[in-house]
This record gives C-alpha cells, structure tokens and sequence, in this order.
C-alpha cells in the first residue's frame, strides 16, 4: 500500500513540475517546441482530476479556501462579461486547477512532502546557478544557445544547466530553468518563508539562501536583509555581525567596478543615485508613471487584462500594474487569499513572512500564471492547516495537563510538522 502511495505521489509531483516548466515563467518554452498554455492546462486539469477520483476517502477543503476561492472566481466572471475579456477565463480555469490540484493534496495527506520536493527542485536550480555563475567568472563556460525572445532588445544565453539574460564580461545573472533570475530569486524566497515556517527542510534553512545571491537580485537582497532583521531583532550580536559582513561585502565588491568582472555594476551600483537624482537600478520608474496614470483613469475596476497588454507604454512590474490592469476591486480579487491569512492565522512566523511576500509585491506584483496561484494560495493553505495544528496541540497540551502557567510553550508542547 505504501509502494502504491509512494508512486502516486511520485507520479503527481513528476507530471505537475512538468506542467510548471513547459509554461510562463519557466524559459524552456523557448527553446522547445511544447504546446500552448490552453492545450497543456487542459490535459493537466483532466490528469488531476483523475487523480482525484483514486482518492477513497476525499476531505473536504477547509471552508474558508472554498469560499474565498468562490469569490475570486465570480469576481473575475464579472470582469470577463464587463470586458467581453476572455483573459478573464483564463484565470478562473487556472485558479479552478489550482484548487483541485490542493484538495487533491490535502486529501491525501502529500501537501507537505509535495512542497518540501518542490522547494528541493528550485534548490537544485540555484546549485546550478552557482556552477554556472562561477565557471562563466574563470572563462570555462561558454552559452550553448544566443536568441531573442518578443521585441528582440535584449539577447538570452542558455548554458546548459542555466538561462541568464545578462552576460557583462565574465559576469552573468543566472536564472535556473526560468526567464529571468528575479523570477528564480522570488520563487526562492517563497520556498525559504515556506520553509522557515512549515517545513523545516535543514537542507533549504543552511543552503538555499545563500545559494540565491548569485542572481544578483536587488528585491531578493532587500527582502532577505529584512527577513533577518526582523526574524532576530533581538539579537543583537547577530545584527551587528550582519553589519560587519555586509561592509565587507560592498568593500570587496567595489574592488571589481570596471573589470570584466563586474559585480559592483550590477549590485552596489543600482541603489546610486544618476544625474537626475533617481536611483540607477529602479528600472520601473517609467512603468510606475505610465500605470498610475492609467489607474487614475478608472480607479475601480481598471481597463481591463487585454486592453492594458495592447499598450505601448511601459507599465508592467510595479506597484501600480494590477490597479491599472484590474482596478482597486481587482487587486483585491487578486490578493484576496493572502488578506484572508490574516484572519485565519496570525502566528508570528506567518505574519513575518507576509511581511517579506508584501515586500516582494511592491517590485513584482502578482503574474498570472498556474505557478503564481499554485505558490499564493498553497501559502493560504499552509496557514490554514497551521492554524488547526496550532489548536489541535494546544487541546493535547491541556488534556495532559500544561497549564498556562507552565513554562512549557502550547505551541511548542506539540510537535508540529508531525501533525503534517
């Protein structure tokens, strides 16, 4: 029976890190000739489903998830028939797939190990950055593929074990398997925060952080910076230790400014001020103008998905995109599964990582993608499961007598990722 288990976790994890790679933001689809998005969501959604059907005993997805994900769906129903708008259903039927590909998890008791897997695959990635990353600095890697991708500005490099879309001298940005290594960096931060507060993978905590950093990712630094100061504001040694370590850093870094290894270029540079007082690496100055005017133009509900993607200015990746795309009342549609976790479960590690998610928002908001809704609303689930195993080890706590005078932590008394 265990065998039979094990193969079936297998074969759901496999075929869905498949369905994740062949589409956005993955940059495989680049390279290979796989089947468009509608095609590959429809074979995915009737391979989960029957899934599903192996599942004796179904249970029931908590209730909260079900109606939040009900509001969701009639909400986006709204603006499709609002906008005769057919990127409207696109959503509802990835957000559908997402919602069945979690009951399945939680029916079958594999969300857990599916996640630890699934940050264990990005893990992978990011040791491939770092070969990469280094053998391009001493000269032994060369790309395998050069090409263009849409407006053909900006050349991509395929090494093998690695995309990157800058190579500057020896330096490159490597980016695992997706299409830009602030896609890769923010995933990781996903699977740090799920792992700092539901996993424990010692593997992920010790390695994947710092593994990360070869993306040269600015979002991923700030966020990480305030990940740690906040997770040990009471450390004061700690903090003092991060200060030293990053003046080392920057001191070591600007050593390399204008050689062919030019890290200081694509890091310390980017937080300088240029000749008309804006920071050099906000490159989203211009699409933050041109989105708030168009936000100011229907406040409420947006332009609408496709008339925003038929504009010529540069809009995309900031603050004001979804409101300018979708209105006020879309970005609450939106983000309405991380809001509700505040609701459902307000335990101070999960309010830590909605700190440092909220941040990452502000620089790269929402991408529709069944990989942003898988990730988004697995964080949803998570808090919800805490929450009960929360309340569950504290019932276990008083039944053998912990009180509340007790020095041992509830919270504490019970081990948690047993529960999972």
């Amino acid at each position: 029976m265990k065998k039979k288990s094990n193969l079936i976790f297998w074969l759901f994890w496999g075929i869905t890190i498949l369905f994740l790679i062949i589409n956005e933001p993955y940059a495989l689809r680049w390279i290979f000739p796989f089947p468009e998005l509608i095609v590959t969501a429809i074979v995915y959604f009737f391979v989960i489903l029957s899934f599903l059907f192996l599942v004796r005993e179904k249970k029931r997805m908590p209730g909260v998830i079900t109606i939040i994900f009900g509001i969701t769906e009639l909400g986006w129903f709204f603006y499709a028939v609002y906008y005769l708008d057919s990127s409207y259903i696109t959503r509802m039927v990835l957000l559908l797939i997402t919602y069945i590909c979690l009951l399945f998890l939680n029916s079958t008791d594999f969300f857990y190990r599916f996640w630890k897997y699934c940050n264990r695959f990005v893990f992978v990635q990011t040791i491939f950055c770092v070969i990469c990353f280094v053998l391009v600095a001493v000269g032994l890697l060369q790309p395998l593929m050069t090409f263009y991708v849409d407006d053909g500005i900006f050349p991509y490099y395929f090494w093998g074990i690695s995309f990157s879309k800058t190579l500057v001298g020896n330096l490159i940005r490597p980016s695992g398997f997706l299409d830009e290594p602030g896609a890769l960096a923010s995933w990781a931060v996903f699977g740090i925060l799920f792992n700092y507060a539901f996993l424990k993978d010692q593997i992920i905590k010790k390695y994947m952080p710092y593994f990360t950093t070869v993306t040269l990712s600015v979002a991923y630094y700030i966020q990480m910076t305030l990940f740690l100061i906040v997770k040990n504001v009471k450390n004061v040694s700690f903090l003092i230790l991060i200060i030293l370590l990053t003046a080392v850093a920057v001191v070591a870094i600007s050593t390399t400014e204008g050689t062919d290894f030019d890290l200081y270029a694509k890091t310390i540079a980017r937080f300088e001020y240029d000749e008309e007082s804006v920071i050099a690496g906000n490159s989203r100055e211009l699409g933050i103008e041109n989105a708030k005017v168009i936000f100011e133009k229907s406040p409420m509900i947006g332009i609408g998905s496709q008339n925003f993607g038929k504009l010529d200015e540069v809009t995309a990746d900031n603050p004001y995109e979804i409101p300018a795309k979708d209105g006020i009342i879309g970005l609450f549609l939106t983000y309405l599964p991380f809001l509700a976790v505040l609701f459902v479960n307000r335990r101070k590690e999960i309010l830590l990582c909605m700190m440092i998610l909220a941040a990452g928002y502000l620089q790269r908001p929402f991408h529709v993608n069944f990989m942003h809704y898988l990730y988004l609303w697995s964080f949803f689930l998570f808090s919800v499961l805490d929450a009960k195993n929360v309340k569950s080890c504290r019932t276990i706590a008083n039944e053998v007598g912990v009180n509340e005078q007790s020095k041992v932590n509830k919270n504490e008394y019970c081990n948690i990722d047993d529960l999972s």
